[in-house]
Order: C-alpha cells, then sequence, then structure tokens
C-alpha cells in the first residue's frame, strides 16, 4: 500500500485499520476528554502506541521482561 500524506507537515504515513468494540471506543473517547487538545481517536491511538512503544523499549534495554 502507498503512504499517504497528510497533516500540515506533509509527514508520510501509511494507514492501519484496527477494529475494537464498542466499549473499547468509549473507553478511548473518554480518555480523549482528559487530554488538553482533545485528539481525534486515530491521534490519542497513536500516542497511547508511542508511548508504550517507547516504554518497551526501554524495559528490554534494561534487560527486563514482561
Amino acid at each position: 500500500m502507498p503512504a499517504d500524506k497528510t497533516g500540515p507537515s506533509d509527514v508520510k504515513t501509511k494507514n492501519f485499520v484496527i477494529r475494537m468494540t464498542p466499549e473499547m471506543q468509549d473507553r478511548l473517547d473518554e480518555a480523549r476528554r482528559h487530554v488538553r487538545d482533545i485528539p481525534t481517536r486515530a491521534e490519542l491511538a497513536r500516542r497511547i502506541l508511542e508511548e508504550w512503544l517507547d516504554a518497551d523499549e526501554a524495559r528490554r534495554r534494561a534487560g527486563e521482561d514482561r
């Protein structure tokens, strides 16, 4: 799939579809309300994933198991 150009910074991105239950969407929407800039669902999901990946990488570097 070709990369899409989106946003004002013209950062190249690829489409990624995720399915979730209505309950998970509700939880994501509730979490969005507590973020100052109220990001879109997709943006909040990116932020959460980025934070988790960074923490996981740090754990692996430190030699910790999951």
